[in-house]
């Protein structure tokens, strides 16, 4: 059965300033559903607890999940993370960004398929974040991930000192890191990883289907 092992959440809660409208509501080019409505669709092959991390005001319930607000807002995707832990059915928790359309549901049941006992899975890519983008980089990717209920600790800690960066908390936590060539088994052209995240990023994607 579908997901009867993991959460998963999608982060929705910016401001959109680099698109200058909300991105969450904005189809692809050529498309007619919203990125955010795409990439809900894709969660629901994987697990049967999605929800949206928004304030509850935005016009997300649509979507067919439930909209989920921070306790205290504006504290970044830090907040968000610790918001869906805290919400999750499981122990495991998807989570992933608003502005990824390009999810892979084939890449994700085989990371929730993954017997891990670290705080977190996690991919590094040889990619670059963007779309538009030739250049290659390593990097962590802590919205395309999955965490434990293990993390709440580490993650209020660092709420508390003011903290907002995922990525610290990955400093601190146990994570199981996934390397370029086993993600490309399942998404070999990584599409997974491309931000859709300002107008210029939207008009680069028309040539790829979601």
């Amino acid at each position: 059965m579908i997901g009867q092992t993991v959460s998963a959440a999608v982060l929705a809660g910016g401001e959109s300033r680099r698109f200058g409208t909300d991105k969450a509501l904005v189809p692809l080019p050529g498309g007619t559903t919203p990125m955010l409505g795409v990439i809900v669709q894709t969660l629901r092959q994987v697990s049967s607890d999605v929800c949206i991390i928004a304030p509850e005001n935005r016009a997300y319930a649509r979507f067919g999940v439930p909209v989920v607000s921070e306790t205290n807002p504006g504290q970044g995707p830090l907040r968000a993370v610790e918001t869906a832990l805290r919400r999750a059915t499981h122990d495991k928790c998807i989570v992933v960004a608003c502005d990824l359309p390009f999810l892979s549901p084939v890449l994700l049941r085989w990371m929730v398929r993954i017997d891990f006992s670290e705080d977190a899975l996690v991919p590094v890519v040889a990619a670059t974040a963007d779309v538009e983008s030739t250049g290659m980089s390593r990097r962590a990717q802590p919205l395309h991930a999955i965490y434990r209920r293990s993390c709440l600790g580490q993650i209020r800690h660092l709420l508390d000192a003011g903290e907002r960066r995922l990525g610290r908390l990955l400093d601190l936590i146990d994570v199981r890191y996934l390397d370029d060539a086993e993600i490309r088994r399942f998404d070999p052209d990584l599409r997974s990883f491309i931000n859709v995240n300002s107008m210029k990023e939207w008009a680069a994607a028309q040539h790829l289907e979601p």
